[in-house]
């Protein structure tokens, strides 16, 4: 799909991801009201001007219908477009029921390409040889000068031991595939952190959740006191990217950081 930017010398991009929405509005995670948490960041994303929002895996817990339907009613309310992808803990088919899951778009002379590294039954994350030979194809072939690439699962280790196990299975193929000069970054969730680090000559970047965040170095699972966010982006038409979290004010979501798992 093509989407027209507001303007003809960037385009302005929006990530959440991690909501991990359950199936009522009053279930919490860690001691954080997920739906509560969610809600808060959109009302600061509302104030935001985007060509649009991209929500990264995890919309939901369990992959209810009932929570995939929460996100589509809240963000039907938003002034830009929202295009999601799946993460481990989400089901596609019932995402897709509720709305299409679009994995390109254009704007200006850039693509964003969306990748599903959605495992049946598993927590790590698997492209697989069918979808890699579909992003090589793509990254060939479009006309478009710059690529942005968004995906769940993280793609390069994070330096958390028990998250780093969960990352991309086929990780290797994966940075083979995407050796172009088009590609300019990566950009996940699942990880719970802000990270932006250069890899192959590629910007590899992750984004805090809507909800809990995983603490960062850390062994073992561990969370940190550190608010709900959202991510904000801008291409230039140069190739250049600007990038950054938005964290909420305040501590109204504190999560209970003896909480063994999620």
């Amino acid at each position: 799909m093509r989407i027209t930017s507001k303007h003809q010398q960037y385009v302005d991009l929006i990530q959440i991801t991690d909501c991990h929405l359950e199936h009522d509005s009053l279930t919490t995670l860690a001691s954080v009201n997920t739906n509560d948490s969610f809600l808060a960041v959109l009302d600061q994303v509302a104030s935001e001007t985007a060509d649009a929002i991209f929500a990264t895996g995890d919309i939901a817990s369990g992959g209810s219908h009932e929570a995939y339907q929460r996100f589509i009613t809240a963000t039907n309310n938003l002034s830009s477009p929202v295009l999601w992808l799946p993460g481990n803990h989400d089901e596609p088919a019932i995402m897709s029921a509720h709305k299409p899951l679009i994995f390109e778009a254009e704007f200006n002379n850039w693509l964003v390409i969306q990748l599903d590294s959605k495992q049946q039954g598993q927590v790590g994350g698997r492209l697989g040889g069918e979808q890699l030979q579909r992003l090589q194809n793509t990254i060939a072939e479009t006309e478009a000068e710059f690529i942005l690439l968004f995906i769940h699962h993280h793609t390069l280790d994070i330096g958390c031991q028990w998250i780093d196990r969960q990352k991309l299975e086929d990780g290797a193929s994966f940075w083979s595939v995407i050796d172009h000069p088009k590609v300019k970054a990566v950009i996940c969730g699942h990880v719970h952190q802000a990270s932006d680090i250069i890899h192959q000559g590629v910007r590899v970047i992750s984004t805090p959740s809507t909800c809990i965040q995983f603490k960062a170095n850390s062994d073992d699972f561990a969370l940190i006191d550190l608010a709900p966010g959202y991510r904000r982006i801008r291409l230039h038409h140069t190739g250049q990217i600007e990038t950054g979290v938005v964290r909420l004010d305040g501590n109204r979501f504190a999560a209970d950081l003896n909480s063994s798992g999620y």
